[in-house]
Parts: C-alpha cells; sequence; structure tokens
C-alpha cells in the first residue's frame, strides 16, 4: 500500500458528509515549499491537498478541525483530473483518503490551542493523542 503524509494548515473548518449511509469528515490542507532556481530568485509554491476521513458512527474530530489549524495527515494518496475553467487543460486534482490525523496544537496565527476549551467537544485519551480509523 502506497501511504503519503502530510503536515500543513487547514484551508476552512470541516464539513461532515454522509455517502450512502456512511459517514465522512472532508478538509483540505495546505502545505509550503520554498526553493531558490539557479538566478537566486526565490520562489514559493502552496499546494492545496482535498482531504476525506471515513467515520463510523461519531464525528465529533469536525468540530476541532477549524481553518488555520495545523495538521499531521496520512493515508493513501488518489489522483484525479478535473478541467481547468480558465484555460480548459486538464489538470491533476491530489487528493488523500487519511487513515490517521493528529492535530498538532497551532493554527495558522500560532497561538496555542486551548485544551479542554468549553466549547470544545470531550475526546477519550485516545481520540486526543491521534484519530485513526
Amino acid at each position: 500500500m502506497l501511504k503519503t503524509s502530510i503536515i500543513g494548515h487547514l484551508g476552512q473548518d470541516a464539513i461532515v458528509r454522509h455517502w450512502n449511509g456512511k459517514k465522512a469528515i472532508s478538509f483540505s490542507i495546505a502545505y509550503n515549499e520554498s526553493y531558490r532556481d539557479k538566478d537566486g530568485t526565490r520562489h514559493d509554491k502552496t499546494t492545496w491537498v482535498n482531504c476525506t476521513l471515513w467515520r463510523e458512527g461519531d464525528t465529533k474530530l469536525a468540530s476541532y478541525l477549524k481553518k488555520g489549524q495545523l495538521v499531521f495527515a496520512e493515508g493513501t494518496p488518489v489522483v484525479k483530473t478535473y478541467v481547468s475553467k480558465e484555460t480548459g487543460e486538464v489538470k491533476p486534482d491530489f487528493q488523500l483518503n487519511v487513515r490517521q490525523l493528529q492535530l498538532l496544537g497551532k493554527n495558522s496565527n500560532n497561538e496555542e490551542e486551548s485544551e479542554g476549551s468549553a466549547q470544545e467537544p470531550e475526546l477519550s485519551p485516545s481520540e486526543q493523542a491521534a484519530f485513526s480509523d
């Protein structure tokens, strides 16, 4: 099995979806890469990965997955294609079927996430450490 790991920030709040009686949590992760070309010019590139985490039963994890949250995700990559509306080109769409997800504790504003905050649902110790299927 091919596995891919990504560390990045969530692009929006997670959404719980229902397909054929199964629940899934959908979200996107952005990660940045930078490099210098042979002329010494720095280039920054942001890549977006659409993620799906299939959950049997409880989906309270979705309430933790807010825009800007730093996460580690590991799963099976899926590459699909789409046609660009602007250029008409066929482009790749990288997706990840997440098998393990871990909150890394900071949001995009570098503020520490509060543990046990009143508005956050309570999770079991195993859910707090890592979210796995």
